[in-house]
């Protein structure tokens, strides 16, 4: 007999089927899709005019306010297909052209910790540094994409990234993105998504310049596949079922079954305009299958069999399926944001015995110093794993991380920003053999770098 699970995968494979066939037979009006009044698309830091490194009238050109949304790593995170259509309604992205977009995020990154060799900051490996400071240049974020549209109906994405931060079996330079969109919002609210992509699973924005916060560190999810998205888009609406394959995706996402359409998403988030320009966003979404499924927390490698010992590497063949939630609220307006997420899974998380869930609030204030538009960023994350020894008889107990940032932004044009953020970390949990290396370290972090984008 077949599992509910792999039925209700199925049943959303099906669904982005029904869709495709679907998106030219519910034909919409476009006023009833004018996206002027009550949507937004996420101008979250270019609100001036793009400045492209091309003309536009080229075949080949460039568009700065589209590249800074669809390349941004820190917001926008699950919904870049969604914003890409919107884009194309809003006659920003024209027909019949390809567009070259790229970013480049450097900084430099000192770090103080009370506890050696235990660097918690969230951008970067536990494992970069050594002893009880350090102190480098890095490279945040490099990726260079292209984006093509030979019909009104159909959009091409594809997403070269340098990534400096990696596990050992992978690329420097990998295809983190790629898919293909069926849709036209002047014609249908309805799309299809077909290709690799972040699964649109929860919101995890973070307004800080650098860093991640705890419910983007440890529920975002990137597929290492195919994934089929089918979704409902209005002025105040966005709706998302997403079919996903089994086995270990690159974060978060994970079934034992590698074999079958074993995994699915739902996301949603409504659009409560307010008053002019302040808008309330409220979402949900579900994770039919995470990570956190197995004592041991495990990565994207090869498979291990079972029992496993304490300490393997790998993914064990033998690991459960456990699912997550995530609420959100975002208040939006000119002066300021508000923003509230929360995260959990399901059932306990079996490496230590609990549900593993986090919590953000975080707020932007915006202004401007020296006729430069400026944001200002508060962040504040909690999660709790424990409670849990580290060590034998009246050793410490750990039982959470906590995250607290402040950062400054200033954007000098709409192609280059700078920004300084400080953070301080409670809590150590580097999720590899967790219960033996998680310390209730506490760490400060300064940050200064800067943004190019076109």
């Amino acid at each position: 007999m077949r599992s509910v699970s792999n039925l209700s995968a199925k049943a959303l494979a099906s669904l982005a089927l029904t869709g495709l066939v679907s998106l030219y037979s519910s034909q919409a009006h476009s006023s009833d899709l004018s996206f002027e009044d009550g949507e937004r698309y996420y101008e979250h830091s270019m609100k001036d005019e793009p400045q492209s490194v091309l003309p536009d009238h080229w075949f080949v050109t460039a568009n700065t306010a589209y590249a800074d949304v669809i390349l941004d790593y820190d917001e926008n995170i699950t919904s870049k297909a969604i914003d890409q259509l919107i884009f194309r309604k809003n006659g920003s992205i024209k027909n019949k052209k390809v567009y070259i977009s790229g970013l480049l995020k450097g900084s430099y990154l000192g770090e103080w910790t009370n506890t050696d060799n235990a660097f918690p900051i969230l951008t970067r490996f536990p494992t970069h540094a050594t002893g009880t400071s350090a102190h480098g240049f890095f490279v945040d974020n490099a990726a260079l994409a292209f984006t093509a549209t030979p019909t009104d109906y159909l959009t091409i994405f594809a997403q070269l990234e340098y990534h400096e931060t990696r596990f050992d079996s992978q690329d420097e330079i990998q295809l983190r993105r790629g898919y293909v969109t069926l849709g036209d919002l002047n014609r249908s609210p309805l799309y299809l998504t077909f290709g690799r992509k972040t699964i649109n699973f929860g919101d995890f924005d973070q307004y800080n310049p650098f860093s991640q916060n705890i419910n983007n560190h440890f529920f975002r999810a990137e597929s290492d596949g195919v994934i089929a998205e089918v979704g409902y888009v209005s002025k105040l609406m966005h709706l998302s079922a997403t079919a996903i394959s089994g086995g270990r995706h690159l974060r978060t996402a994970d079934t034992a079954n590698k074999d079958d359409i074993d995994n699915f998403a739902l996301n949603g988030d409504i659009f409560i305009p307010v008053r002019e320009d302040m808008t309330l966003k409220i979402g949900a979404g579900y994770l039919h299958g995470t990570i956190y499924n197995h004592t041991l927390p495990h990565h994207p490698g090869p498979e291990i069999d079972c029992p496993v010992t304490p300490g393997a590497q790998g993914v064990p063949k033998c690991r459960g399926r456990n699912a997550a939630w995530d609420i959100r609220a975002e208040f939006t307006s000119p002066m300021f944001d508000i923003m509230a997420e929360y995260t959990a899974t399901v059932d306990p998380w079996p490496a230590t015995n609990q549900k593993l869930e986090a919590f953000t609030v975080q707020g932007r204030y915006k202004t401007e110093l020296y006729d430069h538009k400026t944001h200002f960023t508060v962040s504040y994350s909690h999660s709790d794993i424990g409670p849990f020894s580290t060590g034998g008889p009246g050793s410490p107990i750990f039982d959470s991380i906590e995250q607290i940032v402040g950062g400054v932004e200033v954007f000098i044009n709409p192609n280059f920003s700078v920004g300084i953020e400080y953070s301080h970390n409670t809590g150590f949990a580097p999720l590899i053999n967790i219960t033996d290396v998680a310390k209730d370290a506490e760490a400060d972090q300064l940050v200064i770098g800067g943004r190019v984008v076109f």
